[in-house]
């Protein structure tokens, strides 16, 4: 194992917390972004700095409508890719532990000398569990 795999394998955590807070502040600007093509695609000239002397509202209101409408729809395009390509890696990439888990257990368990070790542990485990089961009946003769 390199030390470059290590180093990246250690700031797995750091890149899921990053994801995640990229997720939730996109979802936010997402949210806002929604309200805001909400009101100015449906906003009407109420001040009179806004109004022809008919009352109707003017071109440059129209155009600000427009532009502020057409940054708002670009905002929700943009805030929702973004959520969207953070919040895949934020739930489905390893953590630390889940990666050194995928990294060493196929190492571990294909290892023969780890193979050999439950033989040898069985038979000391058999060995002191026949002096146990002898001490007891040792202790009930007794009585």
């Amino acid at each position: 194992m390199s030390a470059w795999l290590v180093y990246w394998i250690l700031m797995l955590d750091r890149f899921l917390v990053f994801a995640g807070v990229v997720a939730f502040l996109s979802l936010t600007a997402l949210g806002l972004c929604v309200w805001a093509y909400i009101f100015w695609k449906d906003a009407r000239a109420d001040w009179s700095w806004d109004k022809n002397r008919d009352g109707s509202p003017t071109e440059r209101f129209n155009s600000k409508k427009r532009c502020y409408s057409l940054m708002a729809k670009i905002g929700v395009i943009a805030s929702g890719v973004i959520f969207i390509l953070t919040i895949f890696p934020a739930i489905f990439f390893p953590g630390t532990k889940e990666a050194c888990v995928i990294y060493l257990l196929p190492k571990v368990s294909n290892n023969e000398q780890v193979q050999q070790v439950p033989d040898k542990l069985l038979a000391i485990m058999n060995k002191k569990l026949d002096e146990w089961v002898e001490d007891v009946r040792g202790k009930e003769s007794s009585k």
